[in-house]
């Protein structure tokens, strides 16, 4: 059974003027270039340095250095390839360039990015790091003080 109301005719509601269609979100601004005081560049004939604020920064949020790099594995030199390094990074001030295969630092090889939180994890409290690259087909040693 169904029913049916008879009744007077309900006024037609007020036309809506449309409302107009939300704004997008704004683009995410870029990540502030660090301050991370003075930084020295290791090349395989000299020693760079690093401020130990630098490290701790680091090692605390290793993702903000993290989303400044992209690496893949290179099976055939033994480590992780750098694709693709931001001009604000710190591993780029620190001496890394593109096309560098990073294979160890302090000794704790790299085959996976889950090495990478291995070897940050190794430079707490550290006064000195060693990362061996591969660079244009030779093994390059880079060696750090931290101040």
């Amino acid at each position: 059974t169904k029913y049916i109301t008879y009744g007077p005719v309900a006024q037609k509601a007020k036309e809506e003027v449309p409302k107009p269609a939300p704004k997008p979100a704004p683009a995410p601004a870029p990540a502030p270039a660090r301050q991370t005081g003075n930084i020295t560049a290791a090349s395989p004939n000299s020693e760079g340095s690093v401020p130990a604020e630098m490290v701790q920064s680091l090692v605390q949020n290793p993702f903000d250095e993290l989303k400044r790099i992209r690496m893949r594995p290179n099976d055939k030199a033994g480590g992780l390839e750098v694709q693709w390094i931001q001009n604000d990074s710190i591993l780029k001030r620190l001496g890394v360039q593109r096309g560098d295969v990073i294979k160890s630092v302090n000794g704790i090889p790299f085959t996976n990015m889950g090495d990478i939180a291995n070897s940050i994890n190794s430079l707490m409290n550290s006064e000195r790091f060693d990362v061996e690259v591969t660079r244009g087909g030779k093994n390059t040693p880079l060696r750090y003080v931290v101040k």
